[in-house]
């Protein structure tokens, strides 16, 4: 391998270093190098000893804009329905209004008819990279082409301003998009006024726009973006994310971290991005799109809205609407984001059980791998009176869906901080997870339980929580959640009342069980003895055929399932496990069926023939490995091997094992085609 010392004696430097010196977080131990080729290729270079595997992307700054206008979407095949109607109604000179995707007709009826930049990473050290790309990269042709730009069309024409468009959309999708122009971001890296605008329009907590239209039950959902149109982590995707973000005007330092930070205020760029446009004064449906031939209506806005907007917008100090403020101070923020280092010789493998009582449970592990002043806490409260009856289980979708509208406005300042929370209905009962800084987890945990505990179901919530579980309800055309089917939802949903929910969330509450996993950076109490696991009984091999009723639909549904039961390592219990999918298809579900099982049967030798370092790649992330055998009463915490897997794949999957219990369900659809029936290899 020749050297970049090679390269110097041989001629002049064939490579400029631009800088060594990018800024980083505290815990980021790699090493970081931007050069330039002669041709001017830009190339930054990272070091990371701990790598198993390498990455190079290479952007060239070329996209759907640079298509011609009749031969659209070759950029996109050579690298979905709402936002191509918006793109369409916008200036035809503008690039943007392109169709990107592709289909059959612009990709090969249409043409029968008719700035690079480089990221490389690896284990190996910087100028051993930097050797490689000089050999590989130098002889690139440079061909000094100008960045496309332009500057001289607009979005909106002045005809396309305070426009309204109705589109006739399926699945019961209800929703209203506003559009307007914004500045061009390119080289305001240091302030970005959008990222103010969108954090105001889209606040979430008290005092916000959503919080006042879902007190109304107007809407459940309002999110604020701003799209830069044009200007004017594994390995991969880090090397991908990075080449394109090389592609803008930053300084080489900031490169990492640049699109993050606000590193100025600008007021004055903000008040420009919320000026109310002055352009914008001025059933059947009739209009087509013309890639995905969605209907639509285009109006011109009634005279009588505008002038109500107008009055709103030039509404007098004082008289607002008093629920509508800026946020508040955020509680939230980290007082000390330091880690509490405390060595324990070894990596500590299993966790250890500090609370067990009739109540619950609760398991903890000290983070002794990342060392990050982080933790995360995952909680599974379980009562059978959730699931005893269709209804029931209706009743607990709908406090679910009651309780994450709760948390959104008063939680919503521990996302901003990058602390995260959800709460969500499982086959057990309600699985409730937080994450975040280390000091705050246990507020944030707190106010979460209190909040389930004192939770205040209005009558327009409800409403409009129930209204919307029925739309998506009769959207669905399969076997509904667990053991229960979508027609006995459809029969519940609309004679479930606000009281019922109320008296049921009160029962389900006041008599619970939990088991608890808390694993990062704290520290734990005092130390139980661990439970044994229980035993549950094999499966049973069934075939259930279903006919759908939807005159339209084609494709029948198979569900798949193999209930399996195993030895715990070193132990003698027998535990349950299901594993499942679920495919759609025009092709005859007896036919699925032997496709599946020939693709399991493939999958025995795929496993032997799988490399022990990638196999271990494959393993969980900490929290999720401890949790999944906390929530299954497993308590296994030992090291899964290679062995174990394809002991386990050998009689449970394999199709040939006569040990293995399947279930499949077939959905028949009515309006079927004719398709294979019949296992071909």
């Amino acid at each position: 391998m020749s050297s970049v010392q090679d390269h110097a004696i041989m001629g002049p430097p064939l490579v400029k270093r631009v800088t060594d010196e990018l800024k980083t977080s505290s815990i980021d131990d790699r090493q970081y190098r931007i050069i330039r080729l002669l041709n001017y290729l830009e190339v930054l270079l990272v070091h990371n000893p701990k790598m198993d595997k390498a990455s190079v992307a290479l952007d060239v700054n070329v996209g759907n804009f640079s298509d011609n206008k009749d031969m659209p979407s070759i950029a996109h095949a050579i690298e979905h329905r709402l936002n191509q109607l918006e793109k369409s109604q916008l200036n035809p000179k503008h690039p943007y209004c392109y169709f990107p995707t592709g289909n059959f007709k612009v990709l090969k009826t249409i043409p029968e008819s008719k700035g690079l930049d480089l990221c490389v990473l690896g284990r190996e050290r910087l100028n051993e990279l930097q050797s490689l790309v000089v050999d590989l990269f130098s002889n690139v042709p440079n061909k000094d082409l100008l960045r496309n730009r332009w500057e001289d069309q607009v979005l909106f024409t002045e005809d396309q301003f305070a426009v309204q468009c109705f589109a006739k959309l399926v699945a019961g999708l209800r929703q209203l998009q506003l559009s307007f122009p914004f500045l061009d971001e390119e080289w305001l890296f240091k302030t970005w006024p959008s990222r103010y605008i969108i954090h105001l329009i889209g606040h979430k907590g008290p005092g916000s726009i959503i919080a006042y239209i879902k007190s109304k039950g107007w809407a459940s959902l309002l999110v604020a973006s701003v799209d830069q149109v044009c200007p004017g982590t594994s390995a991969s995707y880090f090397t991908s994310m990075i080449c394109s973000v090389m592609q803008k005007p930053l300084p080489r330092q900031w490169l990492l971290c640049g699109e993050s930070l606000l590193r100025q205020f600008d007021p004055v760029a903000i008040s420009k991005g919320v000026e109310f446009p002055g352009k914008c004064l001025p059933g059947e449906w009739n209009e087509r799109e013309n890639w995905y031939g969605t209907e639509y209506i285009l109006e011109k806005i009634p005279e009588g809205l505008l002038a109500e907007l107008l009055k709103v917008v030039n509404i007098p100090v004082g008289g607002q609407i008093p629920s509508l403020h800026l946020p508040t101070k955020n509680r939230f923020l980290p007082s000390n984001p330091e880690v509490t280092r405390k060595e324990f010789g070894r990596p500590v493998l299993a966790p250890r059980l500090i609370r067990n009582n009739q109540v619950g449970r609760t398991w903890w592990k000290k983070d002794d791998t990342f060392w990050v002043p982080k933790a995360t806490t995952i909680i599974s409260i379980r009562n059978p009176l959730m699931f005893a009856s269709a209804g029931n289980y209706i009743k607990s979708t709908l406090c679910t869906d009651l309780v994450y509208h709760a948390f959104e406005e008063s939680l919503y300042d521990a996302r901003l901080v990058g602390m995260w929370y959800r709460v969500r209905l499982d086959s057990r009962g309600w699985k409730v997870e937080v994450s975040g800084w280390n000091n705050q987890l246990a507020i944030l945990l707190e106010q979460v339980l209190t909040e389930m505990c004192n939770l205040d179901i209005t009558d327009t919530m409800f409403e409009m929580v129930q209204e919307r579980t029925i739309r998506i309800y009769k959207g669905r055309g399969l076997i509904s959640d667990y053991i229960y089917v979508k027609e006995q939802f459809i029969t519940e949903l609309p004679i479930i009342t606000v009281e019922d929910t109320r008296y049921f969330y009160k029962q389900v509450i006041s008599q619970l069980h939990f088991e608890a996993f808390i694993y990062g950076d704290v520290l734990p109490e005092e130390e139980w003895s661990v439970p044994r696991s229980f035993k549950l009984p094999t499966g049973l091999n069934y075939l259930y055929r279903k006919s759908l009723k939807d005159p339209i639909n084609v494709n029948h549904c198979i569900g798949y399932y193999l209930y399996v039961v195993f030895d715990q390592l070193r132990t003698k219990e027998n535990l349950g496990y299901v594993v499942f999918g679920d495919l759609q298809s025009e092709s005859n579900p007896m036919y699925l069926s032997s496709r599946i099982d020939l693709f399991l049967q493939e999958q025995g030798q795929a496993l032997q023939d799988i490399p022990a370092a990638i196999f271990e790649t494959y393993k969980e992330s900490e929290t999720a490995k401890h949790w999944a055998q906390i929530i299954n009463k497993s308590y296994n915490f030992e090291a899964v091997t290679k062995a174990d897997i394809i002991k386990f794949y050998s009689i449970f999957i394999d199709p040939k094992s006569t040990s293995r219990a399947k279930l499949m369900v077939h959905l028949i659809a009515s309006n079927a085609s004719t398709k294979p029936t019949e296992c071909k290899d």
